[in-house]
């Protein structure tokens, strides 16, 4: 299951990077759009993401105890909470975008380029939820190789679309970076369509049977207590972003340039551990709806000990080749120094993600996904809301030292999590013994 989606997820960051390098090669005010907007993408993710995994918990149990009927109940309401809060995230889009941007310190020509992007990418929204929430279905079932084949693919349209809808020809005007955005949205809508088809032939989703998508409150208010806060959960990483982008500008779009593409690279390094949390969250719930406590626990030593043993190799790399990877998606010689020192710091905590993620994969599995927003939000607000000022607005230190705050609470967050962890593990397992 975890290989998939690493591989899968490979491609997906690639995505992105693609759509960093041609942000590039029209300026690096574009790349700093790119990277400024990044919060506000990851948003939409985020929303996706947290319906997703409450839907992969609520699905794997339900199989778990053999409640195949109910599963497919699962899945029909989870298409209708996805429908329902892109509409509202669309709607919403149209009054927030420009008051964040200005906030980020965009003006003029700046801001209207950046709300060109960035209102594209929203009005998409219904895609980019749908397809998470369809692979949510699919992970529950140990199918993690539909989305990874709809990634790959996805990838290489996009290296297509990008060049010919910013630049234009053959009947498309030219868009800039407006176009870079257009062209996600069209590889997202294709991608809808092709993991419909996946989820209808794997008989989680029968849509030619309308009324079951008529909505049923008891299953969707389980969806959103799940849901919900995973979706809170990793918006607190978009909030987080966004608030570190606010201290980075400070010091010019040359630090916001190079945070972007230094956290894309850092994404790469960390994409062969992140399959592990699919996995995790899916035979997690699996086996605590079958009421095996002893595989769940087994699945999470599993998984912290490969996470841990890819990761090393991953610090390794950008302890030591920090330029080498900045180089290959920038040219700007500043932009360059400045993302190496981020990655040559960000080395020394890259093995808490590890544990940041599969914990919390793990907790969602428990249907505790209230213990993982607490520690989400913790992690992301603790760092900007609380050391950031002091360190950047109140004593004046370097850029470096937003960087230091990062790995130093996230180590911190990450052995809170994992005792968390451990004790919701132990009351699941009392829980099972009292019922019997």
């Amino acid at each position: 299951m975890a290989i998939p989606a690493s591989v899968g997820f490979f491609f997906h960051t690639m995505f992105n990077v693609v759509d960093t390098y041609y942000g590039g090669k029209i300026s690096t005010e574009a790349q700093a759009i790119l990277s400024m907007s990044f919060p506000l993408y990851f948003l939409i993710v985020a929303l996706g993401a947290g319906i997703s995994k409450g839907t992969t918990a609520m699905v794997s149990h339900a199989l778990g105890a053999k409640q195949n009927k109910q599963a497919e109940v699962i899945c029909h309401q989870a298409i209708l909470l996805a429908v329902l809060t892109s509409v509202v995230i669309s709607l919403a889009a149209t009054s927030y975008l420009r008051p964040l941007f200005i906030v980020l310190g965009a003006r003029e020509q700046y801001l209207d380029n950046a709300l060109d992007y960035i209102r594209v990418i929203y009005w998409g929204a219904l895609f980019f939820i749908c397809t998470n929430v369809l692979n949510g279905m699919l992970t529950s079932i140990g199918d993690t190789k539909s989305f990874r084949n709809f990634l790959i693919v996805g990838f290489f349209l996009n290296l297509a679309l990008d060049p010919w809808f910013m630049s234009g020809g053959f009947g498309v005007p030219a868009m800039g970076l407006r176009g870079i955005g257009l062209a996600t949205v069209v590889v997202e809508a294709i991608g809808v369509a092709y993991l419909l088809v996946r989820t209808s032939n794997s008989g989680l989703l029968a849509l030619g049977r309308p009324s079951l998508f008529a909505p049923d409150w008891a299953v969707q208010k389980e969806l959103l207590l799940l849901g919900l806060p995973s979706a809170l959960s990793m918006s607190s990483i978009a909030v987080g972003m966004f608030l570190v982008t606010i201290f980075v500008s400070d010091f010019g779009q040359t630090a916001i340039a190079a945070y972007g593409v230094a956290t894309r690279v850092e994404q790469i390094i960390l994409l062969p551990s992140i399959g592990l949390n699919f996995a995790t969250l899916a035979l997690v719930a699996q086996s605590s709806g079958a009421k095996d406590m002893s595989r769940a626990r087994m699945t999470v030593r599993i998984c912290l000990r490969y996470g841990m043993t890819i990761i090393a190799v991953g610090s390794a790399a950008l302890f030591f080749f920090g330029e080498e990877l900045m180089s290959l998606f920038s040219q700007d010689a500043e932009v360059i120094k400045v993302g190496a020192n981020y990655l040559w710091i960000s080395a020394f905590g890259l093995w808490s993600y590890v544990v940041l993620y599969i914990t919390s994969s793990t907790l969602q599995g428990l249907k505790r996904p209230m213990l993982s927003l607490v520690v989400g939000a913790s992690r992301q607000m603790l760092v900007p809301l609380v050391f950031l000022p002091i360190f950047i607005s109140l004593l004046h230190f370097g850029l470096s030292w937003i960087w230091w705050t990062i790995v130093g609470v996230n180590s911190s967050i990450a052995f809170v999590s994992f005792w968390l962890t451990h004790k919701a593990l132990a009351e699941r397992q009392v829980e099972i013994e009292a019922n019997g």
